[in-house]
């Protein structure tokens, strides 16, 4: 015996058999209401009120970028150049900011401080040899900054003023690490594992290098016991500088254009003349570099020259070495050397 129950349904059942599109509108509707009435009984809810969960959540670190921070950088370079500083426009006053992983919910004070202890470790991670910035050398102007609620960059910034760097000479340049030293309402366990430091990086260069023909010295003559190398980017024999010849090594689409020399011997150079394919293909700025030991380089200075085929670059002063690098910094897409030669006395 069937109950009228079980009829209703068979019933309806056999009405809306045929009916897919029905059962399937049916079935999303509930499944809409399921997730809705889920979402408002959640406890993640966006619209959270407990402020401290958000603010504790956040990791804190610092940043060189200042306007606009789109991207975190960890160190910002100071140039002297024979011990003066050459101002970088877009951080003309050696800013850092404090910023958080995310929207705070509530003010947070950050306060930044210098920690010599770092530089060892950075020096042997970078294969670097910084020297500790002296403290004679350099002021907070600023320490503390807020990041404001319902911000993740603080809207001042953490100031660094240099001091005499006429005394700083020292080769291998200086290293000042700067983090964070306290977060108010917070322990340091919000600090970011791997971005709490950021670094100050000065060095002395001695600009060594002018445009023109040197006075002193001549063109050595025997360039058979020389070794050339060039950059890997560009094409032609390496031997194609010092054959006497114009076969060439050149540069296509402004890739990187360097040359490295050995002359077998320490010399007393004054100078550099170069030949190129044609002065349309000539680099207009070259920096220059020597070594000890082919390996780690140290620059004398870079210099802008002018469009040509033969060029001239001489040393202020003479520099003793066996081991020179020649570096194209600006130029145009085409580069092409055909001889490279050095003035010695």
């Amino acid at each position: 015996m069937i109950m009228p129950m079980q009829i209703r349904i068979t019933q309806i059942a056999k009405r809306k058999s045929g009916n897919l599109h029905y059962i399937r509108k049916r079935l999303k509707n509930i499944i809409w209401k399921t997730v809705v009435m889920s979402l408002m009984a959640s406890p993640l809810c966006i619209s959270c009120d407990d402020d401290d969960e958000v603010t504790m959540n956040s990791k804190f670190y610092l940043s060189t970028k200042v306007f606009p921070v789109d991207s975190y950088e960890a160190s910002l370079s100071v140039i002297l150049k024979d011990n003066s500083v050459v101002v970088n426009e877009l951080q003309p006053n050696y800013r850092f900011v404090a910023c958080a992983t995310e929207r705070l919910s509530k003010d947070v004070k950050i306060t930044a401080d210098s920690d010599d202890n770092l530089v060892s470790a950075y020096n042997k991670a970078n294969d670097t040899e910084y020297n500790i910035l002296p403290a004679e050398n350099y002021s907070f102007t600023n320490k503390t900054v807020t990041i404001e609620n319902g911000e993740s960059v603080s809207g001042d910034s953490i100031k660094i003023e240099l001091l005499n760097v006429g005394s700083l000479t020292t080769e291998g340049g200086y290293l000042l690490p700067v983090t964070i030293s306290s977060i108010e309402g917070n322990n340091l366990d919000a600090l970011s594992s791997n971005r709490g430091v950021v670094y100050l990086k000065i060095q002395n260069i001695h600009v060594n290098v002018e445009s023109g023909q040197p006075a002193e010295g001549t063109l050595i003559a025997d360039r058979s016991g020389w070794t050339v190398k060039v950059a890997p980017t560009t094409r032609g024999d390496a031997k194609n500088l010092i054959d006497g010849t114009n076969s060439d090594v050149a540069r296509d689409g402004g890739a990187e254009y360097w040359l490295t020399v050995d002359i077998g011997k320490v010399q007393t150079l004054t100078g550099i003349r170069n030949k190129c394919y044609a002065s349309s293909y000539s680099p207009t700025a070259v920096e220059v570099f020597t070594s000890s030991d082919g390996a780690k380089w140290k620059s004398i200075g870079a210099v802008t020259i002018s469009k040509s085929g033969t060029q001239y670059i001489k040393f202020s002063k003479a520099v003793e070495t066996r081991y020179l690098k020649y570096y194209v910094k600006q130029g145009p897409n085409t580069v092409s050397l055909t001889e490279f030669d050095l003035y010695a006395k």
